[in-house]
């Protein structure tokens, strides 16, 4: 899986977290899920299909860095941060890393919901196979988001264009907090024993 498609999937499930001027509230669900993402510091896992095949991926957000965890057919397990200008892609499997220049601008991010959003309404629709209840929120541009849960818990995020037809969705298996311990291992460590690619 290329790198360049992770970060465009990584910031369609981000955008969640510039929700964070709504001017009517949804669900209480919901509404805790967006003051989680917008605080900026959260761990969420979702699956990625790519070529018919599903996959989890782990996804972590503290302090302005980012990163994921990944397995790939031939690295295997990759751990990939972004931070300090740098992105660090690390392969456990083969304890080896690599560091780059990250550039923004070589990744298109025009669709990420920007400004002020508000509550639009709720209801029930279809999402991975299942009847699930939803809140909508837009941007001041159009562009929305249904946020879907199923018994209390986040279930998944459709993004929707500005005629409100559905573009893309994401199935979302874990959404919580992240602690500092945390932090230091998915950012900050990197073993003494993998070696640097040159």
């Amino acid at each position: 899986m290329r790198i360049k498609k992770l970060l465009v999937l990584f910031l369609a499930v981000i955008i969640a977290g510039s929700f964070t001027a709504c001017s009517k509230k949804g669900s209480g669900a919901a509404e805790e899920f967006i003051k989680l993402f917008s605080s900026g510091n959260f761990y969420i896992q979702l699956i990625v299909e790519e070529d018919g095949i599903s996959q989890p991926v782990d996804v972590y957000l503290y302090n302005g860095m980012s990163a994921m965890y990944i397995k790939e057919d031939e690295a295997g397990t990759m751990r990939i941060i972004w931070r300090d200008g740098k992105t660090f892609l690390i392969f456990e499997d083969m304890k080896m890393y690599m560091v780059e220049n990250y550039i923004e601008d070589e990744f298109n991010f025009d669709f990420a919901i920007e400004g002020e959003t508000k509550y639009t309404k709720s209801g029930k629709a279809e999402f991975n196979g299942k009847n699930l209840s939803y809140d909508e929120y837009i941007d001041e541009d159009g562009i929305g988001m249904m946020i879907f849960t199923e018994n209390g818990k986040l279930a998944g995020i459709r993004t929707l264009d500005k005629n409100g037809n559905p573009e893309e969705d994401t199935v979302i298996l874990a959404f919580t907090g992240i602690e500092e311990g945390v932090a230091f291992t998915v950012f900050d460590f990197i073993p003494d024993d993998y070696e640097l690619f040159s």
